[in-house]
């Protein structure tokens, strides 16, 4: 199945993430264990076979090889997320969408995801523990716009998946099997 995999992420800087750490951390610890996170999610990400890698980033962060990078844009989450399907999306091909700080990341949960968007899924979700979610993927990543609306076989319409799945919270961590949206 071919999937364009979308990293959603925020350049590792101090006083810009991970700032619920501080205190007890330090604006540049924080900032490292930001770093860290990105680039495990890097890693695993890059060893998912994609059409393309794409990072859709807040800030400025060297762009791996191989990797194709979109700023960030929107007022807010919801909007930066639906940015970031229909900034990136490419004719026929499913978007998976994680974030950069997803410990409980590997290259199986991401193949479950792919699969189901190639099994007919029009969107999998990865639920996490708190009640928020860690991969959102969309077989048509247009369908992400609020002005679009997509018809069932009921001959009802549907409306965008990003705005009305919820992102993970503080206590996201917990691993996940993707399931339909």
């Amino acid at each position: 199945m071919s999937v364009q995999l979308l990293l959603f992420a925020k350049a590792p800087q101090p006083g810009r993430v991970k700032t619920r750490l501080c205190p007890p951390a330090t604006p540049e610890q924080a900032a490292a264990i930001a770093q860290a996170a990105l680039a495990d999610t890097i890693d695993v990400l890059s060893a998912v076979p994609a059409v393309r890698r794409t990072i859709v980033l807040s800030g400025r962060y060297p762009v791996p090889a191989g990797w194709h990078t979109v700023a960030q844009r929107g007022p807010g989450l919801a909007a930066r997320l639906v940015h970031a399907y229909t900034d990136t999306a490419l004719t026929g091909i499913p978007s998976l969408l994680v974030g950069m700080d997803t410990p409980q990341l590997t290259t199986a949960l991401l193949t479950t995801a792919v699969h189901a968007l190639g099994n007919g899924a029009d969107a999998v979700l990865g639920p996490a523990e708190d009640g928020g979610w860690w991969t959102l993927g969309l077989r048509d990543p247009t369908c992400a716009a609020p002005s679009a609306r997509r018809c069932t076989t009921w001959g009802r319409c549907a409306p965008p998946a990003a705005p009305a799945c919820p992102p993970s919270t503080y206590g996201t961590g917990a691993s996940a099997t993707p399931g339909k949206c």
